[in-house]
């Protein structure tokens, strides 16, 4: 509760025991426990707002002497010694993994690996100390056309600049007009941001960085480092890479950024915002209104105990892979930093969002770490050495420590950042709670169903049933003990016995990142409401249309929810979906289209979003029998309220039970306690549940959706003007992106 009550005894950070009529807490190790009492079919009306509160985070102990007045609640980040997982590592693919990471552990900006230059480093540790003001008025000019020549070629931008000298002769400056790679060799240098590249294997196994840095082959496929055909016809003499990606390091981007005025006073919104919120804690002990991340107790937490200050930039790392024509030999993935010193109407738009990295496709990375590897480097050293900043608002100069506090991905690119298991893992909850998964007799996936099968229970999964509304919280504090556990496994078969008990498959790389400059695994990992929503569509369409797959020993016929099975009831289900678009307003893009006649073609994410929170609720009333129906609204509304930029303390509780409820009726009205329909209680249906509670720490989950991300691949994708040479063309754009979001001051 954001009301801040005294902490429970012996840190438990559970609700009060529930009322009778819901189900048990489990007891994970007591095997031989009585029986849970028997459910009924239809769903227990949904319990009182104070039978279920919010569960309440630690409390910690020792708050800074200015913040004394504030009841401090931070879930304990778990201590990881990196020295000691690395002396205890067994296998051989995890010592690499703990190479890359204790690489990252002492990096500096003078390693080999950061590729900077003398000019770089001498300004990430001196920065200019002036605004980017250019006096001369054909570099103005030059710099004008190149800005305004954003979506077109190289060859229109040269014969502008040709016709402008032709036509203007004689007129001050005009000769100094600068040709396209002088103009981008000027801004390159104003800005002093620049792309690194490094080699990889053709096949996007990996790249050749860290402990792959002096390999001549690919350590995963065997494939040369070098272009063959080359070597060979130089007799060995020409080591010409056979493919690079590029890494545009951060720093000089917020250096940058601090070099206009208006932007460098812009950086201190996230201080002024935190200043608010600790004084209402002071002054009432609760937080009103969750609006941003300023309000979630991770990131309090931090602040109150001193890891983030006034003058710290607070990061978000976002990774999606993107796939850039129809065709899948045009995939590739892409990561991207977000300011959080920004305001959220700010910080989101395509001026502030700083391209990070660029991964060629086709092929999936095998080793992704040793792609991030770079960026992360970077990331890694300003924070031992510290970002030295110009601030133009206020002409001071001073050094900036970097925390990264959020890690955001698809649920399936989660696993890139924090080294667990996929969402079928028996612990395969996306924010790391204890809570286990259930397998169907003789399965190999889990499903993160919370109650127990009735009729039959595959061994390992007939532990008793979780009160949905005692899920513990995110974070689990065993996690330094498990990473330990897998890390020293003494061979590949106890590392998949112990890799299946904890969900941990690999020590993540952001580990070797400074403790005190970083939220870390597994705190840091994120819900995605965006991509939650999309699964969250495609699991209750599939149950009405009757496409869910369907057990031997279940019948289709028993589905009474399945409405739209029939093509005739599916096809003017979809046409009512289109008519209902004229009553959208404008603001929320573009309305949704024929359901029916685009599910299986390109219907977006965004029309999915509007049709099921949106139009569902009213298109399937008298439709969809009346306990589904009921059922769907609960979600409906819950996920309305945590789609909110701001939600006030009553909606939170509200939502709470509103979803929990959902969660538990779900499982009783859909899968019925039956174990040859586990598989409809998919990870999405888990991930709602935490939605509140990881509210709380993190704030509202719309300030980490991956929304940004999407809109980022779109607009870089549409400016590709070069489809031949897609990655390379792909990465330029991002380096220019990088360069000119800068704000410039032309004065002739």
């Amino acid at each position: 509760m954001y009301d801040a009550p005294p902490p429970p005894e012996e840190h438990d950070a559970s609700p009060p025991p529930p009322e009778e009529h819901d189900a048990p807490p489990p007891a994970p190790e007591e095997h031989d426990a009585p029986p849970p009492e028997e459910h009924d079919a239809s769903p227990p009306p949904p319990p009182e707002e104070h039978d279920a509160p919010l569960p309440v985070p630690e409390e910690h102990d020792a708050p800074p002497p200015e913040n004394h007045h504030i009841i401090y609640r931070r879930r304990t980040r778990p201590q990881i010694n990196i020295q000691h997982l690395r002396e205890h590592v067994v296998i051989p693919k995890l010592k690499e993994t703990m190479d890359f990471v204790s690489s990252l552990s002492t990096a500096t900006l003078a390693d080999p690996v950061a590729k900077l230059g003398p000019q770089a480093l001498e300004r990430l540790c001196n920065p200019p100390r002036q605004p980017l003001l250019i006096n001369n008025a054909g570099h103005c000019h030059s710099i004008s056309i190149y800005l305004a020549t954003e979506h077109s070629s190289e060859d229109a931008y040269e014969k502008i600049r040709r016709s402008t000298i032709r036509n203007f002769p004689g007129t001050q400056d005009v000769e100094d007009i600068l040709s396209f790679h002088k103009v981008e060799s000027l801004i390159a240098g104003l800005t002093g941001i620049e792309k690194i590249q490094h080699n990889m294997c053709p096949n996007s196994c990996a790249a050749f960085t860290g402990p792959y840095s002096d390999l001549e082959e690919c350590p995963l496929c065997g494939a040369s480092r070098w272009n063959e055909e080359l070597l060979r016809a130089t007799n060995g003499r020409s080591k010409v890479p056979a493919k690079r990606f590029t890494t545009i390091p951060l720093g000089p981007q917020l250096q940058a950024l601090y070099r206009d005025p208006d932007q460098a006073r812009h950086m201190g919104y996230l201080y002024e915002r935190t200043q608010q919120i600790l004084t209402e804690l002071r002054r009432t002990g609760s937080i009103s209104l969750v609006d941003d991340i300023a309000a979630g107790w991770d990131y309090l937490g931090a602040v109150l105990d001193g890891d983030i200050k006034k003058d710290d930039i607070v990061l978000m790392v976002s990774l999606d892979g993107a796939q850039l024509y129809e065709s899948k030999q045009s995939d590739c993935w892409i990561y991207i930093w977000v300011i959080l010193n920004l305001s959220p109407d700010k910080r989101y738009k395509k001026v502030h969002v700083c391209p990070g990295g660029f991964i060629p496709g086709p092929n999936k990375p095998k080793n992704i770490n040793s792609f991030l590897f770079i960026g992360l480097h970077h990331i890694a050293a300003l924070q031992r050495e510290g970002l030295h900043i110009w601030d133009a608002s206020e002409d001071r100069v001073f050094q900036s420590d970097l925390y990264l506090l959020f890690t955001t991905a698809d649920g399936l690119g989660l696993v890139c950042w924090d080294g667990m298991v996929g969402h079928s893992g028996k612990n395969g909850c996306r924010v790391y709670c204890p809570t286990r998964g259930r397998r169907k007799i003789q399965g190999t996936h889990y499903y993160p169903a919370l109650l127990k099968p009735r009729d039959n229970c595959a061994p390992g999964s007939d532990h008793p049933d979780i009160n949905v509304f005692q899920l513990p919280l995110g974070g689990s504090g065993d996690y330094a003990h498990n990473l330990m556990r897998v890390v020293s496994a003494p061979s590949h078969r106890q590392w998949e016995i112990r890799r299946t008990e904890t969900g941990i498959t690999k020590p993540p790389l952001i580990l070797g990142l400074e403790p005190s400059r970083s939220l870390s695994v597994p705190l840091c990992m994120t819900t995605d409401l965006m991509h939650l929503a999309g699964n969250l569509s495609d699991l209750l369409i599939s149950l009405w249309r009757g496409t869910m797959e369907c057990s031997g020993t279940d019948s289709k016929n028993s589905w009474d929810w399945a409405i739209l099975c029939d093509e005739d009831t599916w096809t003017t289900h979809g046409q009512a979906v289109e008519n209902a678009g004229m009553f959208i307003p404008g603001s929320f893009n573009h309305k949704p289209r024929n359901i029916a006649n685009k599910i299986n073609t390109d219907y977006k994410t965004w029309e999915f979003h509007l049709y099921i929170f949106g139009l569902a609720p009213a298109l399937l009333y008298s439709v969809l029998p009346e306990p589904y129906w009921s059922n769907f609204c609960k979600l409906v509304r819950g996920i309305q309220i945590m789609s909110q930029h701001a939600i006030t303390k009553q909606d939170l509780e509200h939502a709470y039970v509103l979803l929990c409820s959902w969660g538990r009726e779900f499982e009783l009205v859909y899968y019925q306690l039956r174990q040859d329909r586990l598989h409809f209680i998919r990870p999405c249906v888990h991930q709602v549940l935490h939605l509140v509670t990881e509210a709380m720490h993190k704030g509202p989950p719309i300030c980490y959706a991956q929304w940004t991300m999407e809109r980022t691949i779109g607009n870089l994708g549409q400016e590709i003007r070069q489809p031949s040479k897609p990655y390379e063309n792909l990465a330029e754009e991002g380096v220019w992106r990088s360069r000119v979001t800068t704000p410039f001051s032309l004065s002739n």
